[in-house]
């Protein structure tokens, strides 16, 4: 009988745990969400140094430390850059499959549902 219910148990706990977790999907998207966040947190980090950077270097344009500074915060926010464009691609890859996955096979009164297009939506920020 213990053995039984310990079996019962468990079941019950994948089930449960089955449930409440999302699809492969759902945790693509956030990964992928979260990647872009984290870059272009990082990237803003950077961009903030810069301008104090720049505010410095108008107020002190001979110092060769801010000059050497500048580029290599410059060197810095374009790899930045990079990282981030590149992670929203991913990000909006990954919810372009996951709409056609959920609205591939669905059909309302005879039209297939629209999916998303992300190529339409703006960017959230203007790279240079």
């Amino acid at each position: 009988m213990i053995f039984s219910l310990k079996w019962w148990l468990l079941i019950s706990f994948l089930l449960i745990l089955s449930c409440a977790s999302g699809s492969v999907q759902y945790v693509l998207v956030q990964d992928a969400q979260d990647s872009y966040k984290h870059a272009a947190k990082e990237y803003h980090k950077v961009e903030d140094e810069y301008i104090v950077l720049l505010f410095n270097l108008e107020r002190y344009p001979e110092d060769s430390f801010l000059v050497e500074q500048k580029k290599t915060l410059m060197k810095e926010l374009d790899h930045l850059r990079n990282i981030m464009l590149h992670s929203r691609l991913e990000f909006d890859e990954s919810v372009q499959e996951w709409d056609a996955q959920i609205t591939g096979n669905m059909v309302i009164k005879g039209q297939k549902v629209p999916t998303l297009d992300t190529a339409s939506l703006r960017p959230l920020f203007t790279p240079n």
